[in-house]
Protein backbone atom coordinates (compact mmCIF):
# COMPACT_ATOMS: atom_id res chain seq x y z
CA UNK A 1 0.00 0.00 0.00
CA UNK A 2 1.57 3.30 -0.99
CA UNK A 3 0.89 7.10 -0.52
CA UNK A 4 0.79 10.30 -2.34
CA UNK A 5 2.04 13.74 -0.83
CA UNK A 6 0.73 16.27 -3.03
CA UNK A 7 2.10 19.70 -2.76
CA UNK A 8 -0.33 22.78 -2.73
CA UNK A 9 1.17 25.33 -5.25
CA UNK A 10 -0.10 27.88 -2.93
CA UNK A 11 2.51 27.19 -0.53
CA UNK A 12 5.52 29.12 -0.41
CA UNK A 13 8.39 26.80 -0.66
CA UNK A 14 10.90 29.44 -0.46
CA UNK A 15 9.29 30.93 2.56
CA UNK A 16 9.47 27.68 4.63
CA UNK A 17 12.81 26.67 3.38
CA UNK A 18 13.67 30.25 4.62
CA UNK A 19 12.38 29.41 7.72
CA UNK A 20 14.11 26.36 8.09
CA UNK A 21 17.29 27.56 7.54
CA UNK A 22 16.73 30.00 10.23
CA UNK A 23 15.54 26.92 12.47
CA UNK A 24 19.18 25.39 12.17
CA UNK A 25 20.90 28.96 13.13
CA UNK A 26 18.74 29.38 15.89
CA UNK A 27 19.35 25.47 17.05
CA UNK A 28 23.41 25.87 16.20
CA UNK A 29 23.65 29.20 18.97
CA UNK A 30 21.64 27.52 21.03
CA UNK A 31 24.30 24.29 21.07
CA UNK A 32 26.83 26.70 21.72
CA UNK A 33 25.68 29.07 23.99
CA UNK A 34 25.53 26.06 25.98
CA UNK A 35 29.09 24.74 25.78
CA UNK A 36 30.42 28.87 26.60
CA UNK A 37 28.41 29.21 29.47
CA UNK A 38 28.95 25.82 30.94
CA UNK A 39 32.03 26.60 33.25
CA UNK A 40 29.83 28.87 34.84
CA UNK A 41 26.89 26.12 35.93
CA UNK A 42 27.27 25.61 39.22
CA UNK A 43 28.57 21.66 39.64
CA UNK A 44 28.59 19.45 42.20
CA UNK A 45 27.19 15.87 40.84
CA UNK A 46 26.86 17.26 37.26
CA UNK A 47 23.17 16.91 36.67
CA UNK A 48 22.45 20.08 37.01
CA UNK A 49 24.58 21.14 33.97
CA UNK A 50 24.12 17.74 32.01
CA UNK A 51 20.26 17.43 32.19
CA UNK A 52 19.74 20.10 29.39
CA UNK A 53 17.18 20.19 26.23
CA UNK A 54 18.35 22.48 23.56
CA UNK A 55 15.92 23.45 20.78
CA UNK A 56 15.91 26.20 18.37
CA UNK A 57 16.20 29.28 20.75
CA UNK A 58 15.89 27.57 23.71
CA UNK A 59 17.92 25.78 26.51
CA UNK A 60 16.02 24.30 29.23
CA UNK A 61 17.61 22.54 32.51
CA UNK A 62 15.54 19.75 33.76
CA UNK A 63 16.60 19.51 37.21
CA UNK A 64 13.57 20.19 39.33
CA UNK A 65 15.95 22.13 41.18
CA UNK A 66 17.38 24.59 38.49
CA UNK A 67 14.88 27.99 38.82
CA UNK A 68 16.25 28.10 42.96
CA UNK A 69 19.90 27.65 41.82
CA UNK A 70 19.68 30.29 39.19
CA UNK A 71 17.51 33.23 40.87
CA UNK A 72 19.52 31.87 44.16
CA UNK A 73 22.20 35.03 45.86
CA UNK A 74 24.11 31.60 47.22
CA UNK A 75 27.84 31.26 46.92
CA UNK A 76 28.88 28.28 45.34
CA UNK A 77 31.58 25.88 45.62
CA UNK A 78 34.32 26.78 42.74
CA UNK A 79 35.86 22.89 42.72
CA UNK A 80 34.62 21.67 39.78
CA UNK A 81 33.16 24.95 37.78
CA UNK A 82 35.47 27.71 38.97
CA UNK A 83 33.26 30.17 37.20
CA UNK A 84 30.04 29.13 38.65
CA UNK A 85 27.27 31.46 39.70
CA UNK A 86 23.51 31.85 39.57
CA UNK A 87 21.98 33.49 36.93
CA UNK A 88 25.05 31.55 34.50
CA UNK A 89 23.79 32.62 30.94
CA UNK A 90 24.40 36.72 32.59
CA UNK A 91 27.57 35.56 34.10
CA UNK A 92 28.55 34.55 30.91
CA UNK A 93 27.27 37.23 28.47
CA UNK A 94 30.29 39.63 29.16
CA UNK A 95 33.59 37.46 28.53
CA UNK A 96 31.55 34.62 26.02
CA UNK A 97 29.43 36.71 24.17
CA UNK A 98 32.02 37.73 21.70
CA UNK A 99 33.10 33.88 20.82
CA UNK A 100 29.13 33.44 20.12
CA UNK A 101 28.83 35.85 17.68
CA UNK A 102 31.92 34.42 15.85
CA UNK A 103 30.99 30.93 16.14
CA UNK A 104 27.61 31.99 14.46
CA UNK A 105 29.24 33.95 11.91
CA UNK A 106 31.64 31.29 10.73
CA UNK A 107 28.34 29.01 10.96
CA UNK A 108 26.93 31.09 8.27
CA UNK A 109 29.92 31.38 6.47
CA UNK A 110 29.68 27.98 5.90
CA UNK A 111 26.21 27.17 5.42
CA UNK A 112 25.63 30.14 3.13
CA UNK A 113 23.10 33.24 4.25
CA UNK A 114 19.82 32.25 5.69
CA UNK A 115 18.06 34.65 3.24
CA UNK A 116 18.41 34.60 -0.32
Amino acid sequence: MGFTIKVNPKINTNLISKRLKNFRLENYAAKEWYKLYYPFIPMRTGRLAKNVTIRAGEIVHRMRYARFVYFSNRKFKKTFHPLASSRWDIAARPTRWKKLIAAVQKYLKRKGPIFK
